[in-house]
């Protein structure tokens, strides 16, 4: 039975550390894009701003919608623009059942990390967490930002789905620099959260 307990025990211990920066992340990338003053900051300037932030509150809205089948029916999008958005759209839904999912993953996890008897060990589980989450940023950030962008695309849509002329609405809404400036927001909050579980990780030790 012990035995049993000291596996469960160290495979919590290893998923506590791999989900941890997971969440860390999820959640960072959720608070920045309902980030409405970050938003309207890096959107065009060929529009007026009255425009820009009527149809990113008319996107905001659309990503929000449970109907993962109904397109955005907005006329200033194209076809092709439309069904990117859906696509967009599903992954959104798609990353917030992984949020759920890891934060339940979590809480049963550190349950059977304490049940094992293994709870002096959060000490690890933060300082390992908190180094891979504030590491991830300083690795990304050596690729150069049109093949992370290119890359990304890649693994969550279809090719030639997410590529649009340069008149495009989409593009014009939401320029390269404004993911740039995502990109850049993200890769802090990972940073400044990994160095704050590190920190936590160093309390909790003293405390043992």
């Amino acid at each position: 039975m012990r035995k049993t307990e000291k596996k469960s025990g160290k495979r919590a211990f290893v998923l506590l550390v791999i989900a941890i920066p997971i969440l860390a992340y999820i959640l960072s990338f959720s608070s920045l894009m309902h980030n409405a003053e970050f938003v309207e900051k890096g959107m065009g300037g060929r529009w007026e701003d009255e425009q820009y932030n009527a149809i990113n509150s008319f996107v905001a809205y659309y990503l929000m919608d449970p109907d993962e089948e109904r397109l955005i029916g907005l006329e200033s999008f194209s076809e092709e623009e439309q069904q990117h958005l859906l696509d967009v759209k599903k992954v959104f839904h798609r990353a917030f059942d992984l949020l759920f999912l890891i934060v339940g993953m979590v809480l049963a996890l550190a349950y059977f990390n304490n049940a094992a008897g293994k709870g002096e060990s959060w000490r690890k589980i933060l300082l390992y967490s908190g180094i891979i989450t504030a590491a991830i940023p300083i690795i990304l950030y050596l690729i150069p930002f049109g093949l992370l962008f290119s890359t990304v695309h890649s693994v969550f849509f279809a090719p030639g789905t997410w590529v649009f002329p340069k008149d495009a609405v989409l593009l014009q809404v939401y320029p390269i620099g404004f993911w740039k400036s995502a990109a850049f927001s993200l890769f802090l909050r990972g940073f400044v959260t990994g160095w704050l579980l590190i920190l936590a990780g160093f309390i909790v030790g003293k405390r043992k």
